[in-house]
């Protein structure tokens, strides 16, 4: 993924964290942007799931070359 969907998917969920806490927000709209949150918050576990795996094969791989 690139890097402007992280930071994409990341204002999102920071959107969604504001309006939670926002006094006007109803219960339903509470619990929808809850679930909306949720699944951002998948995304960028992923992508920065990915992003470790990949710097732990760049360590390996130097380590590797620097034996």
């Amino acid at each position: 993924m690139a890097k402007d969907d992280f930071e994409k998917n990341l204002r999102n969920l920071e959107a969604i964290a504001a309006k939670m806490k926002s006094p006007d927000i109803t219960l339903e709209e509470s619990i929808a942007s809850y679930e909306e949150g949720m699944k951002y918050y998948a995304v960028l576990s992923g992508i920065l799931s990915q992003a470790e795996r990949r710097i732990q094969t760049i360590e390996n791989e130097e380590r590797k070359e620097s034996n």
